[in-house]
């Protein structure tokens, strides 16, 4: 699937903030770099199984 820029700075903005200027230039690269030179496309993951682990505990006082 072709790489879609308004659909990767929603994604991003989701996780990163609505303000680009704050972002890692790591992230930035992806929405202004040519995907097509720079090979970045969408991947859809459709796992067999998932397993959840509860990791969480009790804070001591």
């Amino acid at each position: 699937m072709p790489f879609d820029v308004p659909r990767g700075r929603r994604k991003l903005a989701r996780y990163l903030g609505p303000d680009e200027e704050l972002w890692d230039e790591r992230f930035t690269h992806y929405l202004h770099d040519d995907p097509g030179e720079r090979g970045t496309t969408w991947l859809r993951l459709v796992p067999e199984s998932l397993v959840a682990n509860d990791l969480s505990y009790a804070v001591r006082p």
